[in-house]
């Protein structure tokens, strides 16, 4: 979540809390969408807000200025898990943890997005091996498939403005390691390479 004060442009996360350290690539993401939308003004406060090079809050906006909540906490509680090869089903990820491996070279063959309270404004779909796209399934639901041994390969995740503007993911992939942020409804992964997708970063944001 996103909040322009003064000369500032201060960036929240889903609970309210202004952040004072961004993951760089992200953050040139953030500034690439303002220019996108045509928000000049904002993208240029944020890069005297920010340090793009390290993602640092400036040190010379005091601590009294950026620790108060401008937002209140979201209402919604949004946490992921996912089936894991050799692993089977891995619990409650938050938003901004890795969900899955890293160095185990391990797939992930399905995941589900939950949210408590339940909203509609969230969907999200798969490329498998040997399938293809899937349709798109809302909250609570899984995407992918158990018991096929079969490995994700891409993947897209929607989310409506009720709950924020934007959605920033990224995903690991067998011998790629990880991939530049991507956005609402964007593909994550690659197609017709039979790459293992094997795990996300999920982050919602507001600006």
């Amino acid at each position: 979540i996103v909040a322009r004060i003064n000369t500032t442009f201060l960036i929240h996360d889903f609970n309210g809390k202004i952040l004072n350290k961004i993951e760089p690539k992200l953050l040139k993401r953030i500034y690439q969408d303002l220019i996108k939308e045509d928000r000049k003004l904002n993208a240029t406060v944020l890069l005297s807000t920010y340090n793009i090079t390290s993602g640092d809050l400036f040190s010379s906006l005091s601590q009294d200025r950026t620790s108060h909540k401008i937002y209140k906490p979201s209402a919604y509680t949004i946490t992921i898990d996912a089936h894991i090869e050799k692993i089977g089903w891995s619990n409650n990820y938050q938003l901004g943890q890795v969900v899955g491996t890293e160095t185990q070279s391990l797939r992930m063959e399905a995941y589900r997005i939950n949210s408590n309270p339940y909203t509609s404004a969230i969907s999200y779909r798969s490329h498998v091996q040997g399938i293809g796209w899937q349709d798109y399934v809302g909250i609570n639901q899984i995407s992918g498939t158990i018991g096929a041994s079969r490995r994700l390969e891409a993947l897209q995740i929607n989310i409506g403005p009720s709950i924020a503007r934007n959605i920033y993911y990224r995903c690991h992939l067998q011998n790629f390691g990880w991939t530049d942020w991507v956005g609402n409804n964007e593909v994550c992964g690659t197609t017709g390479q039979r790459r293992r997708l094997e795990a996300l970063v999920l982050t919602l944001l507001l600006f």
